[in-house]
């Protein structure tokens, strides 16, 4: 695929047969779409595109889902739409007073994200039979180094066991450093 202006990856399908890249589109800034991948004439999906930004678009663990950031609020929050994407099938705010940089734990069943105030937020979802969240709640201050773009690169992952995250963060002297936040949970959580 070609592209005039900047397309930039996001996210593999767990199957691999798709891409999800944003793509900077005059007139209505960052749009996402899915790219089939080894499929010869095909064309990319819209995953979401609107006059607003959306951006760091993540599929779901299973691939039924992705969840992304968009402002057309006024303010980053994160969604959740179906894959693949079909009209009407509906749309889901999971953050509640903003977030960005979406990423699913690895069994699907949790939602986490950075909330406006550097927090990491986790909520409990449900993808059968359809799409279900909780209320939002967070988990600990990321000290997260703040690059100006809140809705720019992935800061932060999270291991596959779901009980550590990799976070870039800033230390006391202003430098930054990596930390590796470790039994985050208490052994009756979850």
């Amino acid at each position: 695929m070609r592209s005039d202006t900047l397309a930039v990856p996001k996210s593999w399908s767990p199957d691999g047969r798709y891409l999800i890249y944003a793509q900077i589109n005059p007139g209505t800034g960052a749009d996402l779409f899915a790219l089939p991948i080894g499929q010869p004439g095909s064309h990319p999906l819209v995953l979401a595109q609107t006059a607003a930004t959306e951006d760091q678009g993540q599929f779901s663990p299973d691939g039924r889902f992705v969840a992304y950031t968009s402002n057309e609020s006024g303010e980053s929050e994160i969604y959740v739409v179906p894959f693949p994407p079909a009209p009407g099938a509906g749309r889901w705010m999971v953050s509640r007073g903003g977030g960005v940089q979406p990423r699913w734990r690895r069994d699907g069943k949790e939602l986490f994200y950075i909330s406006p105030d550097w927090k990491m937020m986790a909520v409990d979802v449900s993808t059968h039979p359809t799409f279900h969240s909780g209320e939002p709640h967070a988990l600990f201050d990321t000290h997260m180094v703040d690059t100006g773009i809140r809705t720019g690169p992935m800061s932060w992952d999270i291991a596959p066991d779901g009980k550590r995250f990799l976070i870039v963060s800033d230390n006391s002297e202003g430098t930054s450093s990596l930390n590796l936040i470790q039994n985050w949970r208490s052994d009756s959580a979850k």
